[in-house]
């Protein structure tokens, strides 16, 4: 089905930056804003069932207020008027937060997550929680509670996971700016499918407070998921993620930094792989990557081709430790327990068989802890030859439905820079023959976040970013 804008709607196409230009010179009102975007999700979701719970009068009120905020000369916040969506993942308060599993069918959601509290004290608006796969648990995006949510660009494939709704109803035109989560490569990944742009920050740079699944982001030893900014245009995660980072004293984790400056004018060292010796990237992705390899060299830039040391021992020591965790899925099961959840997802029960392959002693415990501290040391060593790395989201384009655990090994891609805990972004460079996008993943070394977003924005003048799906 195609859908065409009328002039009014033209504003779905601008970015929250040019959004929140046009609210404070009252070129357009928030109400008129936030009205022309509720209105696409209303026409969008039934295609991609990307929304699962909207408060659209409180929106509206809302939006009404912020206007009369600005007609009365008071101060205003960064976000001042701008609808947002947030994945269902993170508490909001007085919303039915559900982490997609049936055993919080009707919990309501008793407080609001630091990071978005963050973004309403600045003035944002709430217009939609996005689906999620049963406590963010999968590389694709379906619950008992809501169903499947379809990739905006080919309805019969996912648009990855877990911030699978969120990534579909930005790239659908149905939201400016989001907030998601990236565990494993849950912002990456929809990125990549979706065709948007997205970042997993460094580790600890923004407060997880607001997480009330049992995992509660919890990795090994330390958590290894954050919260991150999700929008179609990498100038609204220049201007998101400095609102969102910041030392928070309810999460043990947040550490007080601040991220430092770099000079612009300098060129960069580069490294850039296709391949991790795990899983086989496909051709029309490694053509593009390295047509943005050699875009960058020609821009000045020192680039070359690398191997990451030990980077074929991701899977084993990310995904056997941290996922599966050795204990016959005894951990899963504790969870669902916990939260009175008796109708498991499919998507969790291939989890739960999976996590059953493994069962590990203490001593394997320890050797791989070991492991993993020397993997990380290693790959800091790697990386002080180079202020960048550039490779693949996944191994292929935007996946058929009900196949992520079949081909798992494929979004290791991601799961190297979760284990290791840098900042990782996605900007689309390309699409493939079927039209699908084709993403690009850009690393730093812990802190650079700034870098990884001015290379991102370097990519995006270059190959276009995002283009909206032409069947929605």
């Amino acid at each position: 089905m195609v859908f065409t804008m009328t002039q009014n709607e033209n504003l779905l196409t601008f970015s929250a930056k040019k959004l929140l230009s046009k609210i404070r010179n009252k070129t357009l009102s928030s109400e008129e804003i936030v009205k022309t975007f509720l209105d696409r999700i209303k026409a969008v979701n039934p295609i991609l069932n990307a929304v699962v719970e909207q408060k659209e009068e409180q929106a509206i009120l809302l939006a009404q207020e912020a206007d009369k905020k600005i007609d009365s000369g008071e101060t205003l916040g960064k976000l001042h008027g701008l609808p947002v969506t947030i994945k269902d993942f993170c508490e909001v308060k007085d919303y039915t937060c559900t982490y997609g599993t049936e055993g919080y069918r009707s919990r309501i959601a008793p407080l609001t997550a630091h990071c978005a509290q963050k973004l309403f004290d600045e003035g944002a608006i709430m217009i939609g929680l996005t689906n999620c796969p049963e406590f963010a648990g999968a590389y694709e995006t379906s619950n008992v509670l809501y169903g499947p949510t379809n990739n905006p660009y080919d309805i019969s494939r996912s648009p990855g996971g877990s911030s699978g709704g969120e990534a579909a109803i930005i790239a659908a035109n149905g939201s400016p700016l989001g907030l998601g989560s990236d565990g494993g490569g849950s912002i990456r990944l929809p990125g990549h499918f979706c065709g948007i742009t997205g970042i997993k920050p460094t580790q600890g740079l923004l407060s997880a407070h607001g997480i009330a699944s049992p995992f509660k982001g919890i990795g090994l030893l330390h958590r290894h998921g954050t919260f991150g900014p999700m929008a179609r245009y990498v100038e609204d995660l220049e201007l998101s993620l400095p609102i969102l980072a910041g030392y928070d004293p309810h999460d043990p984790g947040s550490i007080p930094v601040n991220l430092p400056n770099f000079d612009k004018k300098q060129k960069k060292r580069i490294g850039i792989f296709t391949h991790n010796g795990i899983a086989n990237t496909d051709q029309e992705i490694i053509n593009s990557i390295n047509k943005v390899a050699d875009y960058l060299s020609h821009e000045g830039h020192f680039v070359e081709e690398v191997s990451p040391p030990s980077i074929e021992r991701t899977f084993d020591l990310f995904w056997k430790f941290f996922y599966r965790k050795g204990d016959f899925g005894k951990s899963f099961y504790d969870a669902f327990e916990e939260v009175g959840t008796e109708d498991i997802s499919s998507l969790q029960r291939m989890a739960l068989k999976d996590a059953r392959k493994v069962s590990f002693d203490i001593n394997e415990l320890y050797k791989g802890i070991e492991q993993i501290a020397k993997f990380r040391w290693d790959m800091n060593d790697f990386m002080s030859r180079y202020d960048i790395l550039l490779c693949p989201p996944c191994a292929t384009t935007a996946k058929k439905h009900n196949t992520s655990f079949q081909n798992i090994m494929d979004y290791t891609y991601t799961m190297t820079f979760s284990l290791l805990g840098w900042p990782a972004g996605v900007v689309r460079c390309d699409y493939s023959s079927e039209r699908l996008p084709i993403g690009i993943q850009v690393i730093s070394k812990p802190w650079q976040d700034n870098l990884v977003i001015d290379i991102m924005k370097e990519i995006e003048r270059q190959f276009g970013g995002f283009i909206p799906p032409e069947i929605i």
